[in-house]
């Protein structure tokens, strides 16, 4: 089975349009997918921005908000600059979440009376839980970067707007 470059159908516009699609479609599934969780433990979710910023409530349910609106209009590609933006600053802002994430295990650890035994094996699950925070808000930067190119570039073509038929009046 030939691949989609091979095709003879297939052409670098073709190829291109797909490209801006799987961008936009995934960038978008990587902020919804985490809703659910996100509002599930909310309670968690806002000690965790508690972490960083001021207001966490307000600071959260703003974030919630921009997880939600961004994602939808980078797929749709409807007002994808604006919601690519707020992406953007939400994942700096993530970054610096998952840096106060990373470090709390080792602080909590020095903060009880533990056996040996058990201290070590709290040490080892704290460095992994801090290897997954750090990595995680260097995805962060990672992802905003790509979030500001569609802040800039815009969307790309397929968005919804170019299939609906619009009539405008004169």
């Amino acid at each position: 089975m030939p691949l989609l470059a091979t095709a003879p159908d297939a052409t670098p516009e073709l190829l291109a349009n797909i490209g801006w699609l799987a961008m936009r479609l995934t960038i978008a599934w990587l902020f919804l997918w985490p809703l659910p969780g996100l509002l599930r433990d909310w309670r968690g979710t806002v000690g965790a921005t508690a972490l960083v910023f001021p207001m966490p409530r307000a600071v959260t349910l703003a974030g919630v908000f921009v997880m939600l609106l961004g994602a939808v209009s980078v797929a749709v590609g409807i007002y994808g600059r604006v919601g690519g933006a707020a992406l953007a600053i939400y994942c700096v802002g993530g970054a610096f979440v998952h840096r106060a994430l990373a470090a709390q295990p080792a602080a909590l650890i020095d903060a009880l009376k533990l056996p040996d035994d058990a201290r070590s094996t709290a040490e080892t699950a704290a460095a992994i839980g801090a290897l997954g925070h750090t990595t995680s808000a260097w995805k962060n930067w990672t992802i905003a970067g790509a979030c500001t190119f569609i802040a800039l570039a815009g969307t790309g073509p397929w968005s919804v707007l170019e299939f609906i038929p619009l009539q405008l009046s004169p």
